[in-house]
């Protein structure tokens, strides 16, 4: 079992540096990722390299990840959801 089974964690600035290593790292260990990027599409490659690792990930367009769309997110994932913040 890994650590992260079951769980839905919300990373923005997922789509390089810290935030696309902080997604692979979480995918690797079990977590459904949710890559924020302020677009959906820049987390492509994110999506692309927690997938190649065995993992689950789902583009996010950061106003989505963001107050209502965190909601949002909850309600349509039906898990707890954990949010890790690498876009300062």
């Amino acid at each position: 079992m890994q650590r992260f089974d079951a769980k839905v964690v919300l990373v923005t600035g997922a789509s390089s540096g810290i935030g696309r290593a902080t997604a692979l790292a979480l995918g690797r260990e079990g977590a459904r990722v949710v890559a924020g990027a302020v677009a959906a599409t820049d987390s492509i490659g994110s999506r692309r390299a927690v997938r190649d690792a065995g993992g689950v990930c789902e583009p996010c367009a950061r106003r989505r990840a963001r107050g209502v769309g965190v909601r949002r997110l909850r309600r349509d994932r039906g898990r707890a959801l954990t949010a890790v913040s690498t876009d300062w």
